[in-house]
């Protein structure tokens, strides 16, 4: 069973860098990996998407350092929408 979920939120004007947090639980049901990936988008587009165990990842986006799986640039100050692809 799969699920998409959408997290919106602003970000306010002059933001340098954006972190982005996600813990989730129960990290295994059985022997088996509970596997989110987190995407996100913003007002220029697409930004990227991380396949996260463990359950507890961070996400850094600014022009000089970003997480693998995203790409660099500026906070934006408008609306993102980050979102988790449940599996």
């Amino acid at each position: 069973m799969q699920n998409y979920l959408d997290f919106p939120f602003d970000v306010p004007e002059g933001v340098g860098a954006l972190r982005l947090r996600l813990q989730y639980a129960p990290p295994k049901v059985g022997e088996i990996n509970n596997l989110i990936t987190l995407g996100l988008y913003d007002p220029y587009g697409f930004r990227g998407n991380a396949h996260r165990y463990p359950p507890d990842r961070q996400v850094v986006l600014s022009p000089a350092t970003t997480t693998p799986g995203f790409l660099p640039g500026p906070a934006p100050g408008a609306a993102c929408r980050p979102g988790g692809h449940v599996q």
